[in-house]
């Protein structure tokens, strides 16, 4: 009776698990799909001084904020997606070839390699947190 009644709760225990599990799954590719569904299109170059903040979208974007309060999406080299898989590296840098300005030519240090910036997207950060909140997630990067 109690290996049955214990094998009852490991069993419970395992699908609450699976569960939560799935939960921040989805709202990954939620927060993922918003960021995607909230961008300009393609820019070469931009006025920026330097980044207030970041954070990772998915395993080949980067969301920065300008310290001008301007929100932009950088996609990066495919081969440094490592960096980003299961959450934020530890420290990002961004590498500008001319100073108050960030180009497609311009690199991303995570952790010390150096990713290419493919492409640069600005961030309607109004609409996309209000989408964010509409769907309950939360996203403590915008402001």
């Amino acid at each position: 009776m109690v290996s049955i009644r214990s094998g009852v709760m490991v069993t419970l225990a395992l699908l609450l698990v699976g569960c939560a599990a799935t939960d921040r799954s989805s709202e990954r590719q939620q927060r993922v799909d918003a960021y995607q569904q909230h961008v300009t299109g393609s820019i070469d170059e931009t006025v920026f001084s330097r980044v207030r903040s970041w954070t990772p979208i998915g395993h080949d974007h980067i969301a920065v904020r300008s310290a001008r309060g301007e929100y932009f999406l950088l996609t990066i080299d495919p081969f440094c997606s490592d960096r980003l898989r299961g959450g934020a590296a530890l420290r990002m840098e961004l590498i500008q070839s001319t100073p108050n300005s960030l180009t497609r030519h311009d690199r991303v240090r995570l952790d010390g390699q150096n990713c290419r910036i493919q492409q640069i997207r600005r961030l309607d950060h109004e609409a996309l947190k209000a989408t964010l909140e509409e769907a309950g997630v939360r996203d403590s990067f915008l402001r």
